[in-house]
């Protein structure tokens, strides 16, 4: 992990701006949700991008 500014999580029609610290993590529904990030201003900043196919929690459920 790394000392970074800005790179904050956006979720546009929510009108919400998540700031997430190394080690955070959140699940959402990135297909439905439109999101985005702030600009990173100082250091680097990280992030892991998972997904699942849409069978998968068809099946689930």
């Amino acid at each position: 992990y790394s000392d970074y500014d800005g790179g904050d999580l956006v979720l546009w029609q929510a009108k919400c701006i998540l700031e997430l610290r190394p080690g955070d993590a959140l699940l959402f529904m990135g297909s439905l949700i439109c999101h985005g990030n702030t600009k990173i201003t100082r250091g680097v900043r990280n992030s892991v991008n998972l997904f699942t196919h849409k069978s998968i929690i068809d099946w689930i459920k």
